[in-house]
């Protein structure tokens, strides 16, 4: 819960007692209790346990002069029934001695508390606390007790909460974008893994503001943690491979099996659930940041890039260790997204280019190996005209006219022939190396010297017998792709 309002206030307690539960007759009061520590709020640990807390509140003339309502705001995971200056407040959940007994509270609570119940200066508070029910044992249950102005805990997170908007749209956004571009590069599955990351970015993100958004009961607040935790170690290991799979590195899988074997003795030797995500984060990036720098001499552009991005990532987390796994940390992961999508869409514009570049060559090898293949095929055809049979190489073809019903053959040396065949059937006949540039005309591609484009569309295509051949507006773009 975002405490700054609370703390405002400055009426919060800088020290309690905690004593085992003991049944009293009437108020509960600390002199009736005996085996008592003094300890800190941070301290308080009512797990698998059943405690009294004793504490002061200050209460200053201007807390009892406001008009606003007041309450006793109590955020732990733990059931509570609170006193205030002898006088039951008010219960959250039910306290009890074991799991049965025991009805488990919500993890924000507000108790309203009438200013009758206040009086100027030092005011005891004791309360009933138990947390039987959850799965983890955390370092620090009880997060914060104090009076301050009445709110709505959970409406009150949730304004603290409001400028993650701008990073989680950001991340589905991201998550969308590059997993369109992963689908386009299939031959590159770690590209995969940024979509991937910035759905986990997003859950973590979702899972943080989810106190904001409900008003749970406090078991589920250790599902939430381990849910954050996940959420940490699946976006640092996925970053990790990323890392890992981009760089021209020798024993890929050995590196990341390292990272995880790295990763996960750096949490269970942490304490806390923040400093187990944090972790969790930290450590495959900072691999991922030596193996970069470790490529850094081969001149790798991705060397250079993960380098610079990593860094400031590693950076911006050691100068700010306070925001880590706060609303900051998300516009950090938000930032580093980002600039992971555009390292990786100048990596594919420059891969596409290069690719297109190759095609093009690959491309214009096969044409020309296409046409001395065909040059070097001579094929022939039976000219038929007035009864006369000629056989004709398709090699000594220039161009082909078309005259009614017959066709006439221009051949090389001036000479032509008139083809008792109509030009459509010709064509049929005739290699691929001819080409229909004008319903009239067919010419031998490989004896083309020039083309010509007159300003009203047209063209005209001078033969290697200086002959000129029309050429259609409708044709022209193909032509002048295919020279």
């Amino acid at each position: 819960m975002n405490t700054s309002l609370l703390l405002a206030a400055n009426v919060f307690p800088e020290e309690v007692v905690v004593c085992p539960y003991q049944q009293v007759e009437g108020p509960p009061l600390r002199e009736n209790i005996n085996a008592c520590e003094p300890t800190s709020v941070s301290g308080i640990n009512p797990q698998n346990t059943e405690i009294w807390v004793f504490g002061a509140l200050t209460v200053t003339p201007d807390l009892l002069n406001q008009a606003a309502p007041l309450a006793l705001f109590v955020s732990a995971k733990a059931s509570t029934k609170a006193y205030l200056n002898g006088r039951l407040l008010g219960t959250n959940g039910t306290p009890g001695s074991n799991i049965d007994s025991e009805a488990p509270g919500i993890m924000d609570t507000a108790m309203y508390t009438p200013i009758e119940k206040l009086k100027l200066g030092r005011n005891e508070f004791a309360l009933h606390m138990s947390s039987h029910h959850g799965w983890l044992t955390l370092r620090s249950p009880v997060h914060f007790i104090g009076i301050a102005e009445h709110v709505n805990p959970t409406n009150e997170t949730l304004s603290h909460y409001w400028p993650s908007l701008l990073p989680f749209g950001a991340l589905l956004i991201g998550a969308f974008y590059m997993g369109m571009l992963a689908l386009v590069k299939r031959d590159h599955w770690s590209v995969a893994l940024l979509p991937l990351m910035s759905l986990v970015g997003a859950a973590q993100l979702y899972t943080e503001v989810y106190r904001g958004l409900a008003a749970y009961s406090y078991p589920v607040q250790d599902l939430r943690l381990i849910l954050i935790l996940a959420c940490s170690m699946i976006f640092g290991l996925c970053l990790a491979a990323h890392v890992i799979w981009s760089l021209n590195i020798k024993h890929k899988a050995r590196l990341f099996l390292l990272t995880l074997a790295l990763t996960l003795a750096a949490i269970i030797a942490a304490s806390g659930f923040d400093t187990m995500s944090a972790f969790a984060l930290f450590i495959p990036a900072l691999i991922g940041l030596i193996l970069a720098l470790y490529r850094l001499p081969s001149r790798e552009p991705q060397a250079l890039a993960f380098t610079i991005i990593l860094g400031l990532f590693l950076l911006s987390v050691i100068l700010a260790p306070a925001e880590f796994l706060n609303i900051t940390f998300f516009y950090i992961v938000a930032a580093l997204m980002v600039i992971l999508f555009i390292n990786e869409i100048r990596s594919f514009t420059e891969e596409r280019k290069a690719r297109l570049k190759e095609q093009a060559r690959a491309n214009k090898l096969q044409t020309v190996l296409e046409q001395n293949q065909k040059r070097d095929k001579t094929q022939t055809i039976n000219v038929g005209s007035a009864g006369k049979l000629e056989v004709v190489s398709t090699a000594e073809i220039v161009y082909c006219k078309g005259a009614g019903d017959y066709a006439e053959l221009v051949l090389e040396g001036g000479r032509s022939l008139l083809h008792s065949e109509r030009l459509v059937d010709l064509e049929k006949t005739l290699p691929s190396i001819f080409l229909r540039v004008h319903r009239s005309y067919i010419v031998n591609t490989g004896l083309i010297n020039s083309l010509t484009r007159k300003p009203s569309g047209v063209g005209e295509l001078a033969m290697a017998d200086n002959s000129l051949v029309p050429v259609s507006r409708r044709i022209m773009p193909s032509v002048r792709t295919l020279l």
